[in-house]
């Protein structure tokens, strides 16, 4: 008699919950050998919570790779998973404040921009690691982040 032993991964019944475990390992060895260069060469430091910190990077990490995951699962070729990745983030990149302040745009586009899953965790790691936030400043960064994640 056998025994098959099966792994949580390759028991999940959604294909976005077999990935995830793998999408956080990699995120975390991304963010440790990034947050080491950061400190080594540019003497960056968190003023804020460290375990606030890893929180927002985790969420972050899931709603991306989700999204990503979603894009990708749509489209037949490489060439279109990338046109659609494009088409998806480009609009984040420019409207989120990754490049300038999104307070910059008109206030009838505000509620759609502050509703982006880049905008949110742009401004969760900019409360953390710049102002010293902690849990209470990244409850709603964190939302809009679960929410485009699950969703």
């Amino acid at each position: 008699m056998t025994v098959a032993i099966c792994s949580w991964a390759a028991c999940a019944t959604s294909h976005w919950l077999s990935t995830q475990p793998c999408l956080i390992d990699f995120t975390v060895i991304e963010i440790v050998l990034l947050w080491l260069v950061a400190w080594l060469v540019f003497r960056v430091t968190i003023h804020g919570s460290i375990p606030a910190f890893l929180l927002l990077l985790i969420t972050g990490g899931l709603c991306f790779g989700g999204i990503g995951l979603l894009v990708a699962a749509r489209a037949k070729t490489i060439e279109t998973v990338s046109g659609l990745m494009n088409a998806v983030m480009l609009p984040m990149y420019l409207l989120s404040g990754v490049f300038f302040s999104a307070d910059r745009f008109p206030s009838e586009i505000q509620p759609l921009i502050r509703a982006l899953p880049l905008t949110g965790l742009i401004e969760g790691l900019r409360g953390v690691m710049n102002d010293g936030a902690g849990f209470e400043a990244i409850a709603i960064p964190c939302a809009v982040l679960s929410i485009w994640g699950i969703g």
